[in-house]
């Protein structure tokens, strides 16, 4: 912040004072809310390491990472992921007719027993008792 102030030719304080003005927020917290949305495009588009993430989006620390994204999100970093992961199976499980296994591994489940466990806790009710009530 002290270098974009000084490269304005104005001081921190100023600088901080005019971008709250005209972004609604701290600098600090713009750039944090940016750094957890490329953080949360990696997660969904990516098979990296939440490790891996924590680096790029410009966290030396993963675990001060992953209190930074629970604290903008409300949920962990791999509960995000898991919750993503959960509702592209529901879209999949009432738009075609691919068993239960196959939408697991298609949507980054390794266990099938667990994409189960995780999609009843979700939406209270099994993929496939679900997937009876939607057709």
């Amino acid at each position: 912040v002290s270098m974009l102030a000084e490269s304005c030719g104005i001081s921190e304080t100023y600088f901080r004072k005019l971008f709250q003005r005209v972004y609604g927020l701290s600098p600090m917290d713009y750039i944090t809310n940016q750094r957890i949305s490329y953080a949360r495009e990696l997660l969904t588009n990516t098979v990296l390491s939440v490790e891996y993430i924590s680096y790029d989006s410009g966290y030396k620390d993963p675990t001060y990472f992953c209190r930074i994204f629970k604290k903008a999100t409300g949920q962990t970093a791999m509960q995000y992921l898991t919750d993503y992961r959960l509702k592209i199976a529901d879209v999949i499980l009432k738009g075609s007719n691919k068993s239960v296994a196959e939408i697991a591994a298609m949507c980054g489940f390794e266990d099938e027993g667990y994409f189960c466990r995780c999609y009843k806790r979700k939406f209270g009710d099994p993929p496939g008792k679900s997937r009876l009530e939607k057709n």
